[in-house]
């Protein structure tokens, strides 16, 4: 499934529509207007619905909103991470000195509603698409699975982020301002609303995907964000069960690569590590923002002429450089997270037998997980 070409359908599910200004056009006859009686009619309208639900994934509105979502947001307030002094609204998330009109937190509130509300047309919509074969019911079943999926993600992000008081929306809005505005959630309800999507899902959504389908949520992406979900309260136990599901598929579905690099380098997708992958494409044609841009943002100046926002924290490089092969030298994970002055150590950038001298300083230590080379991506 290619997550693609996403606007058309999201604004569509945004609720917009098109009215004349004047008195003679009839708004209920205008083949223009778009509107959910007139849009679900057939399987390919349903793939249409939810794909705007996947693109709500990697909003496109900026170059930056990638970054500042799985970078800034995700990254900036842990003790992995250390930055450059140079954008006040980072600056202020990582110092935890957050206002309501922090752009980059007024982004993400409104990018995550925004994927909310795709995901609830979808969940309104999809039932009553006409039809009743078998195929047409299978369909219906496993797309409810995934906005359901989504929707918990998107709930899963605010808790972390803005905590369970946050306003909960389950329907398609009608139009109210009651349904626009619904009171803060009751302490306990959006993280029972989370753990019962992922609990329920798992059962309708397929074990993997054929290729072409590749990015799409599978039972154990459910049980791997459930996992997860369970560590961040601190119910271990709870984790273990839905994490037991993923390691005893080890050989069939899951395993590990042989080449530790490759879950990072851009040109081995969706592998036997991956239980779930949000889909860029380093296709830059016509000026769409469908890649993201962590390598610009977070590669060294010197060799990349990158911006080198932020860097791996003291902590982090300690840590890393303490982990050592039997023989005493840096181990993979080391290696290929960070660029330090170690001859095994080799980022793209060094040409022609050159060295970490002769582009850094002496202590200097990049991120190098994602510091990628991208030429002639296409997919």
């Amino acid at each position: 499934m290619k997550f693609k070409n996403i606007l058309l359908y999201a604004a569509l599910l945004s609720g917009m529509s098109f009215s004349s200004c004047t008195d003679f056009l009839d708004e209920d006859s205008n083949p223009n207007a778009l509107s959910p009686g007139i849009f679900w009619k057939s399987e390919g309208d349903i793939m249409k619905g939810l794909t705007s639900v996947y693109g709500a994934l990697q909003p496109n509105a900026s170059w930056a909103i990638p970054f500042e979502r799985y970078i800034v947001i995700d990254g900036y307030r842990s003790d992995e991470i250390t930055h450059r002094d140079d954008v006040t609204s980072w600056m202020n998330i990582s110092s935890f000195n957050v206002e309501p009109t922090n752009s980059v937190v007024k982004t993400e509130w409104t990018n995550l509603y925004k994927g909310i509300n795709y995901a609830n047309q979808c969940l309104t919509n999809i039932p009553t698409v006409p039809g009743d074969s078998e195929s047409l019911n299978a369909l219906k079943k496993q797309s409810i699975a995934e906005a359901r999926f989504l929707r918990a993600y998107f709930y899963y992000r605010l808790y972390v982020n803005f905590g369970e008081r946050v306003p909960i929306y389950k329907e398609a809005l009608a139009g109210t301002d009651e349904e626009f505005y619904p009171p803060q959630a009751n302490p306990g309800e959006l993280v029972s609303l989370i753990e019962t999507e992922l609990k329920e899902v798992q059962s309708d959504l397929p074990e993997s995907y054929e290729e072409s389908e590749k990015g799409r949520v599978t039972r154990y992406t459910a049980a791997a964000l459930l996992g997860k979900f369970y560590m961040f309260r601190k119910e271990l136990s709870k984790a273990e069960v839905e994490f037991k599901k993923i390691i005893d598929k080890e050989g069939s579905l899951f395993g590990l690569m042989e080449n530790w690099a490759d879950n990072f380098d851009g040109m081995h997708k969706n592998n036997k590590e991956s239980l779930f992958e949000i889909q860029f494409t380093g296709d830059r044609s016509g000026g769409q923002y469908e890649y993201n841009l962590f390598t610009v943002h977070l590669g060294p100046m010197a060799g990349l002429d990158a911006y080198e926002e932020a860097y791996p924290t003291d902590w982090m490089c300690q840590t890393l450089l303490a982990d050592k092969t039997i023989d005493g030298k840096s181990s993979d994970r080391a290696l290929h997270t960070l660029i330090f002055d170690d001859p095994e150590c080799r980022p793209f950038y060094y040409k022609n037998g050159k060295s970490f001298k002769d582009y850094h300083k002496e202590g200097e230590i990049f991120w190098h997980k994602y510091v990628t080379y991208t030429e002639g991506m296409s997919d």
